[in-house]
């Protein structure tokens, strides 16, 4: 099997978030509209069950106005939903609570991305890709969805060490994380695919390598209504699903299909984003399009690599170029297909 290396990607300067706390006045939160306190309850402690983590509820404070910074110092623009409503177009009204879900993240445990001879001593939170970022956007998403849920840093950490624990560290895995609004998180293990480099789509372009996946990329012949389904990663996929049904060929192996939202943009893949090469240039749906706000694309953004646009599903022809990118694959090479 060949051995996956750590991504010539710098991700030092790219994944070092923090979280930091601004008066509402100076960063206003939710279209200005003034956010309810919460009343006050006493918080229970966290304990561990087998595989499942019972989570203690938020820490009654008057909520702060959170936003993302990286080390570059550069401000992390916090997604408004509201925003993508309104630009987007169409809403499905499906928030009710007549739909059972988790909130998901799916993280690779990739062996490589440490330096360490000792088998037995591999297994650290930088084997995690992209392990913080994960972290933040579980919590955008919980805040969102208004759960009284907190996952503490150091809980996820260990249940995701706990399940490498169980396996042979030197091979890599898709681990899925799952938050339920009952307090419970659970982390799943499966074997994924070893990469030689987790950013080949970009790093290698246009001289990709003989090992470098390669994807046939097809455009679905259905829209797909916005909702926070799509722009917040979690359990309920129907609309994923039912679009990878109707169009892919070969059972998803080395196939990606690209949905679309009632204005006929471009939003994403059904479990990757999406970006085409424009101008020379990578060029992304911006969050406004309805697609997911995922980890690799904020790192992609971040960096310099990718920049934010309007992809119109006219303008997408048979061999344009894509990259396609997710927290698993990492970035992979594309071309759309008919």
């Amino acid at each position: 099997m060949t051995e996956a290396v750590q991504p010539m990607l710098d991700m030092e300067a790219v994944i070092n978030f923090e979280v930091s706390e601004e008066k509402p006045s100076e960063l206003p939160a939710n279209n200005g509209k003034k956010q309810k306190e919460k009343p006050k309850r006493r918080p229970r402690a966290s304990k561990t069950e087998d595989s499942e983590s019972f989570l203690r509820p938020k820490q009654v404070r008057k909520k702060p106005v959170m936003k993302l910074v990286p080390s570059t110092n550069n401000e992390f623009a916090p997604f408004t939903y509201e925003e993508a409503h309104f630009l987007a177009g169409e809403i499905d009204k499906f928030m009710g609570t007549q739909i059972d879900f988790e909130i998901l993240s799916t993280i690779r445990y990739e062996p490589t991305l440490t330096a360490v001879s000792d088998p037995s001593q591999i297994v650290c939170p930088e084997n995690f890709f992209l392990l913080k970022s994960h972290w933040q956007r579980l919590h955008l998403a919980i805040d969102f969805f208004k759960w009284d849920v907190e996952v503490p840093y150091e809980l996820l950490v260990n249940e995701l060490m706990k399940a490498i624990n169980q396996l042979d560290p030197m091979l890599p895995y898709k681990l899925r994380v799952l938050v339920t609004k009952n307090n419970v998180l659970r982390v799943e293990a499966h074997p994924t695919t070893p990469r030689i480099d987790l950013f080949s789509g970009v790093n290698n372009y246009p001289n990709l390598q003989p090992l470098d996946p390669v994807y046939k990329v097809y455009l679905d012949t259905q829209h797909t209504s916005i909702s926070p389904f799509t722009s917040f990663k979690t359990t309920y996929r129907d609309h994923y699903t039912k679009s990878r049904q109707r169009i892919l060929k070969n059972n998803g192996d080395l196939e990606e299909v690209l949905v679309y939202n009632t204005c006929n943009e471009i939003m994403e893949g059904s479990i990757s984003n999406v970006a085409f090469r424009r101008d020379d240039k990578w060029i992304t749906p911006s969050l406004v399009s309805g697609c997911l706000c995922g980890v690799v694309r904020n790192t992609l953004l971040l960096a310099g690599i990718i920049e934010e646009g309007k992809i119109l599903r006219n303008s997408v022809k048979v061999g344009d170029e894509v990259v396609i990118f997710n927290g698993i694959m990492g970035v992979c090479y594309g071309r759309i297909a008919e």
